[in-house]
């Protein structure tokens, strides 16, 4: 009998959004190479399930390939992903390969992130604690990955995977048994699945599809409107009217009704408020704030003392918020984008922001709220930008924030990035097409434009 060809498992470890030009590359290379690829792009990460998930298809590789270039990534229990991952392979001594960007090497400045640099630095020097290659664009990336490889398959060849078929009548019967034991497990897990983990995955499923048509609508729209010229937020008194305040009513009640019922799959029985925030400039929160215990000049000397930068107002609140905590302001009170870790990450570049235990973010990697009351009010927030993204460009415009909390009070993991985010991405691009169909947006022409 021919020896079996042997097919090795080769998890593929990264940020994704700066390479995933890059990722392409190094997958069409071991493709090309007759093995299987794995990354972190086939998984939802940002739950304790997902990276389960990823441990077992770490322990089920042969190989570990790293690529890092200029970015640290989304932290989650103060350490990234990539880092985490490179961790848990070494922990299992899966033969690591590292890819680090040269100092010298061409990069896209909006790829670089400056927030996370000492951290970076860190990871670097941890990976070139090992052989490490150096690459200069994703061509070079390439080619330096398939020969590592293949040094790797001929010096340290692993178990790898063979097709069904090839093996000896021991490997089979060893295959059958371990099938059985799976259907046994797989008949046990559907007796004790039940209609709250129905109505989750519908839950999911469906906000992701309806988000994703939504998005693709918002570019046309925009596209259409704008002719790539940039758009800019426009707000006034004028346009809170009618249509407006119920449309946002349906919109945070229905999502405070989503997120509540897909946390209540987690057996947590915990209250959500949620919240639309949105950019205003100097002109128009004197335009909003006005009310019948503020004046025009209190709100000059608040703005006059501040750093002239862009402000956040609250624009809505879900009914049931509005009713038992009166306390929480609506269009009263404006703040600071920097002073608030929540919005000045994402403004930052990061797609999302989330926490589980504010009280251990402040305390351990230094989140600010300006809020005042904050802690009294809630411990857990997930926060997704309302934006849109002009074509042929690389920067969002943001023009607010969609947001989620709750005081969490028997501390469970009530937000991540499997199911809540999804949910807070779908009323976000909703918002955005409503808002534009309200005229609440308006060109902001080039500077070099002749018009």
């Amino acid at each position: 009998m021919d020896k079996p060809r042997i097919k090795y498992q080769i998890f593929v470890s990264s940020t994704f959004v700066d390479l995933e030009k890059e990722r392409d590359l190094v997958i069409k290379a071991i493709l090309e190479m007759g093995h299987i690829p794995i990354g972190m792009e086939m998984f939802s990460a940002g739950d304790d399930e997902q990276w389960k998930i990823i441990q077992s298809q770490i322990d089920d590789s042969d190989y570990y390939v790293v690529i890092v270039a200029h970015r640290y990534g989304s932290v989650v229990e103060d350490i990234s992903y990539t880092e985490k991952e490179y961790d848990y392979a070494a922990e299992k001594k899966i033969p690591s390969l590292g890819f680090v960007i040269a100092d010298d090497a061409v990069w896209p400045h909006e790829k670089f992130e400056t927030n996370q640099k000492e951290r970076l630095d860190k990871f670097k020097t941890k990976l070139r604690s090992k052989l490490i290659s150096h690459w200069s664009n994703k061509e070079d990336l390439y080619g330096k990955v398939s020969i590592s490889l293949m040094k790797q398959f001929n010096t340290n060849p692993r178990k790898g995977w063979i097709k069904y078929g090839e093996q000896s009548p021991e490997e089979l019967k060893e295959l059958i048994s371990l099938f059985e034991q799976i259907q046994s497990l797989q008949k046990e897990k559907d007796t004790f699945k039940n209609k709250e983990d129905f109505y989750k995955d519908i839950i999911r499923n469906n906000t992701v599809s309806f988000g994703r048509i939504l998005k693709d609508a918002k570019t046309v729209l925009f596209d259409e409107m704008s002719n790539a010229v940039e758009m800019s937020f426009k707000f006034s008194t004028d346009n809170l009217n009618q249509i407006l305040n119920n449309s946002l009513k349906i919109i945070t009640d229905s999502l405070c009704d989503i997120i509540e019922k897909q946390i209540r799959t987690k057996s947590a029985n915990e209250e959500v408020a949620v919240s639309i925030k949105a950019f205003v400039n100097e002109g128009n929160a004197k335009k909003i704030l006005i009310n019948d215990s503020t004046t025009i000049q209190d709100i000059e000397n608040i703005i006059n003392s501040d750093d002239k930068q862009q402000y956040i107002i609250t624009l809505a609140r879900d009914s049931k918020t509005i009713k038992n905590n009166p306390n929480r302001e609506i269009k009263t009170k404006y703040f600071g984008v920097t002073r608030n870790s929540d919005f000045s990450r994402i403004i930052g570049g990061e797609d999302y922001f989330y926490s589980n235990d504010l009280n251990y973010e402040s305390e351990e990697n230094g989140y600010i709220n300006e809020s005042p009351n904050w802690r009294v009010n809630y411990n857990a927030t997930a926060v997704v930008p309302i934006y849109y993204l002009p074509r042929g460009k690389s920067e969002r415009q943001i023009f607010g924030f969609l947001t989620v909390d709750s005081l969490n009070n028997a501390d469970g993991k009530l937000f991540n990035r499997k199911d809540t985010i999804p949910i807070l991405e779908f009323g976000a691009e909703l918002l955005t097409i409503i808002f534009l169909n309200l005229g609440l947006y308006e060109k902001r022409q080039n500077e070099n434009s002749d018009s």
